[in-house]
Parts: C-alpha cells; sequence; structure tokens
C-alpha cells in the first residue's frame, strides 16, 4: 500500500513524506520505495519551538561546507 501510494503521489507531482518514522528499517524501507522525505523519532524527539530552533541552528552550523545538514540526511 505504501508503495502504491507513493508512486501514485509522484505521478501527480506531489513530494511523499512519511511521518512517524521510529527505526532504521523503517527508513531503509520507506527509502526503497521512493519516500522524498520522513520524520519521526528516529531522527528528533517532538520538541517546543524554542528547542527545534536551536536544533536547526546547531544542524546547520555544524555543516558549513556540506550540502545539507547531517541531522536532515534523512531527505531522500
Amino acid at each position: 500500500m505504501v508503495f502504491c501510494d507513493t508512486v501514485r503521489a509522484q505521478q501527480l507531482g506531489l513530494r511523499v513524506v512519511a511521518a512517524g518514522v521510529e527505526t532504521k528499517a523503517e527508513f531503509d524501507l520507506l527509502r526503497r520505495l521512493g519516500c522524498d522525505l520522513v520524520q519521526g523519532y528516529l531522527f528528533a524527539k517532538p520538541m517546543t519551538t524554542e528547542d527545534c530552533d536551536l536544533f536547526l541552528k546547531k544542524a546547520y552550523s555544524s555543516t558549513a561546507h556540506s550540502a545539507k545538514p547531517k541531522s536532515f540526511s534523512a531527505s531522500v
């Protein structure tokens, strides 16, 4: 079902976001199925706006010469 939904969304020109990813196995499967982005406990726990701001600042400042932050390597 996830594969069918992913293909259908991509055919419509939509990006596919998988929510609730908790394990590396889930992430690996979603990557193989073609999900564009993922989110979930595997990458970060729920946080306040202030904590999110600090999280993003830290992620981007630690990869000043990189194309994308290490914290967001889950983006497919």
